[in-house]
């Protein structure tokens, strides 16, 4: 692929300004590759979690690092624009992650009610209609979901976007083909076997507003489950996402002082490429510490991991993530 107007030299330039940087990024990626390739499956097997659990965590874990090695390679190129965008799918991940691994999280289901009739609405189907809320610990009955029950409600979720993708194609002019392709892969029976796995109440939520697989926005989940994240939630997902809804289009555009116009930007500047490693790095390394927080990662790595997260606030002294080995 040709490329594009400069970028081979910016990226000469980021690799030499930002060698220490990339040098802890393939650290990072190297160890945590390792350990899944290794002692990792292993290990996770012998925790206590069930199976649906262990398999969620390692599927999450392995997205991580394939989006981690992705951000690395666009920086490489001084393309921090889609480093950027691919960060904010690794903080979604890391969402996910704590979703699944936590000790103990509080979400109660609701019923929706006419606000005419005070009666419980329902669907065109004719199913009982329930919300999701976060409950706090001051009430007296507890609505504390195992870890179990949330990876049945994670898989429950993405089979039900995969339903109504069929379903949608299905009634999409020119898409039919797909759909009936889409509706012959999928399992109607596995989707009732999860549907009894998490209750009546929890199918509803699941497949109502917001169509999430905790029924919580994501900035309510946050809030709820990883409270140090909110920082990151509010400031840099927020940029994130600014580039994935393409409403920071201007970032393509740079001012050019001596034809007195605006130029394309093809490539990042240094700074801007060395916030996308920073911030995909911090993501990383967040992962490993959830991760090794309830899944032991073998003797002799925690020396390991606590060097690298000494080298991250190294290479990155004024960073504000709450990182700690």
């Amino acid at each position: 692929m040709d490329p594009f107007p400069g970028e081979h030299e910016r990226s000469l330039i980021v690799k030499r300004e930002l060698h220490q940087q990339f040098a802890l990024a393939e650290r990072v990626h190297h160890f945590w590759r390792r350990w899944l390739d290794g002692r990792g499956y292993d290990l996770l097997w012998q925790s206590r979690f069930k199976p649906p659990t262990l398999h969620l965590t390692h599927a999450l874990n392995i997205q991580m690092l394939r989006l981690f090695r992705s951000v690395i390679e666009e920086a490489y190129r001084a393309e921090a624009y889609s480093g950027n965008i691919l960060a904010r799918s690794m903080f979604e991940t890391t969402i996910a992650l704590v979703f699944t691994l936590k000790g103990t999280v509080r979400i109660e289901t609701f019923p929706h009610l006419d606000k005419t009739t005070n009666k419980q609405t329902t669907s065109k189907s004719g199913m009982p209609k329930y919300g999701a809320r976060p409950k706090p610990k001051s009430t007296g009955r507890t609505f504390r979901l195992s870890r179990l029950h949330r990876a049945n409600l994670y898989l429950t979720h993405n089979l039900y976007v995969e339903r109504d993708l069929s379903l949608h194609c299905s009634g999409t002019k020119g898409m039919k083909r797909i759909g009936a392709r889409l509706a012959a892969a999928g399992d109607p029976q596995q989707l009732l076997e999860y549907e009894k796995k998490i209750g009546a109440e929890w199918a509803s939520v699941l497949q109502l507003a917001p169509h999430t697989y905790s029924g919580l926005k994501l900035k309510a989940l946050v809030e709820l489950i990883d409270r140090p994240a909110i920082k990151w939630y509010e400031t840099l997902y927020g940029i994130q996402s600014g580039m994935v809804h393409a409403s920071r289009a201007q970032l393509n555009l740079e001012p050019d002082e001596e034809a007195q116009s605006l130029v394309p930007a093809y490539v990042s500047s240094v700074k801007a490429t060395s916030g996308a490693l920073m911030t995909a790095t911090a993501m990383a390394l967040r992962t490993i510490q959830l991760t090794s927080k309830y899944i032991d990662f073998g003797a002799g790595t925690e020396m390991i991991r606590a060097g690298l997260f000494r080298q991250f606030h190294e290479c990155y002294p004024k960073n504000q993530f709450p990182l700690s080995s």
